[in-house]
């Protein structure tokens, strides 16, 4: 989603990760005015909370991050609070990185910034987080162990050729559609309860329902269906 930062800078009020992170992606317009919010944060961090619940594994203590925009400011929090300690960012241009390593130095995480070109130098993590759009071309040439998990945060055509790739080394691989609904269901609670933390009526219904909405299982982690 584009204009992340727009959203933000026209708001005269933001909840807590809007104003950690320097964006926003949802807008709340009332008598007070407006009132921006970051949902992305808890769409990265419940699904994979979900996931590692599912699969009986604890948090991963490090994570590699592709790309340096707005969604990664949003995944360096979403590790952050996960209890991740240690952040490395891949970036095209690792001066574009700045705002996404000084958020890590407040957030207490350490973090170091490798150039794109350089990815396949990076040593295997747990947890990889791909913000950058299918259309970029990126290819993740990445050492990975078995279990090691890859969120690629891009939906449209699933799996993904990197997701493939990755599966195929033995990791583990979740749509970006998780995300999607995970952060929208949030949204909703804002538009509806004017906060991301009011819980909707019969929400496990709705959750259920948004999940199949976009092809997802029950759990809102897995495609139903590819392609």
């Amino acid at each position: 989603m584009p204009l992340k930062t727009e959203a933000f800078t026209i708001a005269s009020r933001h909840d807590e990760w809007s104003q950690l992170a320097g964006v926003s992606n949802t807008i709340f317009l009332d008598d007070a005015g407006i009132q921006a919010f970051n949902t992305d944060v808890v769409g990265i961090v419940d699904p994979l909370r979900r996931l590692f619940a599912k699969t009986e594994r604890r948090s991963p203590e490090t994570a590699v991050i592709i790309g340096a925009g707005a969604t990664a400011a949003s995944a360096a929090i979403a590790v952050a609070e996960l209890g991740c300690r240690h952040v490395s960012v891949v970036a095209r241009d690792s001066s574009r990185a700045t705002h996404v390593r000084e958020l890590c130095e407040r957030l207490d995480v350490s973090c170091d910034v490798t150039r794109l070109d350089d990815l396949s130098a990076l040593e295997a993590s747990e947890l990889t987080i791909s913000t950058v759009p299918g259309s970029a071309g990126v290819r993740l040439d990445m050492d990975v162990r078995d279990g090691d998990v890859l969120f690629d945060i891009a939906y449209g055509v699933w799996p993904s050729i990197n997701s493939q790739r990755w599966q195929a080394s033995g990791g583990q691989a979740i749509n970006g559609l998780a995300m999607l609904a995970a952060q929208a269901l949030r949204q909703v609670r804002v538009f509806v309860g004017g906060s991301p933390e009011t819980e909707l009526p019969d929400e496990r219904r709705v959750r259920s329902a948004m999940n199949a909405a976009v092809g997802l299982d029950e759990s809102g982690l897995f495609a139903l269906s590819v392609g």
